[in-house]
């Protein structure tokens, strides 16, 4: 049986045990109903490589995400800002709140960035987190990242974060965080 101390979490599993806890057990912990991935899900993965092979390699988008090109340009157009862009950046952080891999058995929060942009000598970075579903109105995943980047980067201040909703005529929703700043 899976134990507290086994069991990761994300801003995802936070979501998905605040919306049905009991399913939640029997999926994440007792791994007793196996995950299903939705069509939802499957749409929300392409979207998210092809939008990554855009900005990251250059790729064009395939014909079925053309309409996402003036997002794609602008995010990719982060690369000539002075500061360092990472593609699908994942941070890991064991429960001591220091950096670990990913896959590490000490691992205890996961976090993937879409896009992260840091400027070190101006204590900044910028995240950019492309949205497949509606804006529901919790700021929780951008201050997730944002303390993320805290933990493992002593050198970063400030983070803002823009959540880009690619279905939702475009909306953005942006935040500004500071190192040590409590709500």
């Amino acid at each position: 049986m899976t134990t507290p101390s086994d069991i990761s979490w994300s801003h995802t599993a936070l979501s998905s045990f605040r919306e049905c806890p009991y399913r939640y057990l029997k999926e994440r912990v007792l791994k007793e109903v196996p995950f299903k991935e939705t069509e939802a899900l499957r749409n929300g993965r392409r979207v998210h490589k092809s939008l990554e092979n855009r900005v990251g390699l250059g790729t064009p988008l395939p014909p079925e995400h053309i309409h996402l090109e003036p997002l794609a340009a602008e995010t990719a157009a982060l690369r000539n800002t002075g500061g360092i862009l990472e593609v699908e950046r994942q941070i890991t952080i064991n429960n001591k709140f220091e950096p670990t891999s990913w896959f590490g058995k000490d691992a205890w929060f996961r976090c993937a960035n879409d896009v992260l942009v840091k400027w070190p000598d101006q204590r900044m970075a910028f995240i950019v987190d492309w949205k497949t579903g509606k804006y529901r109105g919790d700021s929780g995943q951008a201050k997730l990242n944002a303390l993320s980047v805290f933990l493992t980067d002593t050198a970063i201040d400030t983070v803002m974060t823009c959540f880009a909703y690619v279905d939702d005529r475009g909306k953005k929703i942006r935040d500004t965080f500071h190192r040590g700043q409590t709500t």
